[in-house]
């Protein structure tokens, strides 16, 4: 309706999305592994953007312009916790790159970043590519994914 915060779209996606995340089945199996060379996303997370920050949103707070895009991963843990994780641009084109591609091995993965980001020195890139990939399998939002399966 016209009297609607220019938020409310967003902010009902958001909200539907946390209910689609904690409900959805995962097919996937992974076991801890020392070392991971090829990785996917999980199934029970999913990269969105907002053109609002839908995640702070409350009674206290209801912006009334966009500050430009935000972007999230809302997943689900092994313990079933619904939760989100603010991520910057790069995180999301990294994560985004790794769901279309299936199954993708970490030397690739470092080859598509270094092409995709030219202006900066390939070396950054291969170590801020390795931060993020621990960050995300530490949350669960990526798996190891082992080519023998």
């Amino acid at each position: 309706q016209a009297c609607d915060s220019a938020f409310m779209a967003e902010l009902a996606h958001y909200e539907w999305m946390e209910l689609a995340v904690s409900i959805r089945k995962q097919t996937q199996k992974w076991d801890a592994v020392e070392s991971v060379e090829n990785m996917q996303l999980s199934e029970l997370a999913s990269v969105v953007s907002y053109q609002y920050p839908v995640h702070q949103i409350s009674q206290d707070y209801q912006p009334t312009e966009s500050n430009g895009p935000v972007y999230l991963v809302i997943h689900r843990d092994s313990d079933d916790k619904v939760d989100f994780t603010l991520i910057t641009a790069m995180t999301a084109h990294l994560l985004l790159t790794i769901e279309n591609n299936a199954h993708l091995s970490i030397d690739s993965l470092n080859s598509i970043m270094v092409e995709s980001l030219p202006q900066l020195d390939a070396a950054q890139v291969i170590q801020g590519v390795k931060q993020i990939v621990e960050q995300m399998l530490e949350h669960e939002i990526l798996i190891p994914y082992s080519i023998n399966e």
